[in-house]
């Protein structure tokens, strides 16, 4: 007779490519009047080939989350999951998501406006030889970063959070 005397576990991540093939299929419908019924692709689903939300999702949260080029995530993308993905994709499919989200930035913006207290500060990176700005505006609960080429006090207010005052 047996009895457990222990158990381990190991999580781990599994990560592949998927490609989904879309067909539209012609048939005929009335033989009467020799009509033909069409179907149609799932929406969203435009191009010959195409890039899932999830390559977008990897690729936006690598850039803005994680601070990689846009050089360096189609790297990761062709070594870790075979997908050619340009540096220009990358820049696009961030530029799409920023899009989407602007009204949850202008909200968080706000928000920082209307506090009591907030943060401002900046750092200093490097991006193709030319140092930017990152300007961060904060709250306990909130934060909103921009980029810029001014530093101090006029890139800090090209974020449009400072607050002015007579000093």
């Amino acid at each position: 007779m047996f009895s457990l005397k222990e158990s381990r576990y190991v999580v781990d991540i599994e990560m592949r490519t998927n490609v989904t093939e879309h067909r539209i299929l012609c048939a005929k419908g009335c033989p009467k009047h020799e009509k033909y019924i069409v179907g149609s692709f799932p929406e969203g689903v435009s191009a010959n080939i195409q890039y899932g939300d999830s390559v977008a999702v990897t690729a936006c949260l690598l850039n803005t989350y994680g601070a990689v080029s846009d050089s360096r995530i189609s790297t990761v993308m062709r070594n870790r999951f075979g997908i050619q993905i340009s540096p220009g994709t990358v820049v696009s499919m961030v530029s799409r998501s920023a899009k989407k989200v602007r009204t949850v930035l202008d909200t968080i913006k706000q928000r920082i406006i209307e506090s009591d207290v907030a943060h401002f500060d900046e750092t200093g990176s490097r991006v193709n030889g030319r140092t930017l700005w990152v300007h961060n505006s904060s709250t306990d609960e909130y934060t909103y970063l921009t980029i810029s080429g001014k530093r101090g006090r006029i890139g800090m207010e090209e974020n449009g959070v400072l607050p002015e005052f007579n000093g």
